[in-house]
């Protein structure tokens, strides 16, 4: 003997369309679809008035997600994408923060490059210097010696002849 299981059917009209339900009230968690040749086709994804009570619903994967007049389902639409935005730049912030965290490493990175060579540069200064100190300690004109010149008795009258000019 089998069991006959009597399954209520709703419907509920949005425009054109017949939006068909099981059970006598719609719901959120419902399925809900549409009869197209015999057939049942889940409804699309997206937002449905329904001609009777101006209630809209909101439709995701074939089931009611969210339903209630229109101005409570637009301000439910819109918290979502709030929500959604607010994630969006809460994952800007972490990504500029890494980035930020980069940079910093990298700086860091090249500080201590740079004060390695400065140091560098300060101890070869130092070492200019002391050489620079040694050498203005030594006598920086050198010592000539002249040797005293032999004229000849021709070379001596003409030097007094100039002179006496």
């Amino acid at each position: 003997m089998e069991e006959v299981v009597e399954v209520k059917m709703g419907s509920a009209k949005s425009g054109d369309l017949d939006i068909q339900f099981e059970g006598e009230t719609l719901e959120v968690g419902t399925p809900v679809f549409l009869i197209s040749d015999e057939e049942n086709v889940a409804l699309a994804d997206g937002e449905y008035t329904l001609d009777e009570s101006s209630e809209t619903i909101v439709v995701k994967d074939g089931l009611v997600e969210s339903m209630g007049k229109e101005e409570e389902v637009v301000e439910e639409v819109v918290e979502e994408k709030e929500l959604a935005e607010e994630e969006v730049v809460s994952e800007e912030v972490v990504s500029e923060s890494v980035s930020m965290e980069v940079v910093q490493k990298m700086m860091d990175e090249l500080r201590a490059e740079l004060e390695g060579k400065l140091s560098e540069v300060i101890g070869m200064n130092a070492d200019l210097k002391e050489e620079v100190v040694s050498l203005s300690k030594q006598d920086s004109t050198p010592t000539i010696v002249a040797a005293p010149q032999q004229l000849t008795s021709h070379q001596r009258i003409l030097a007094r002849i100039k002179a006496n000019k």
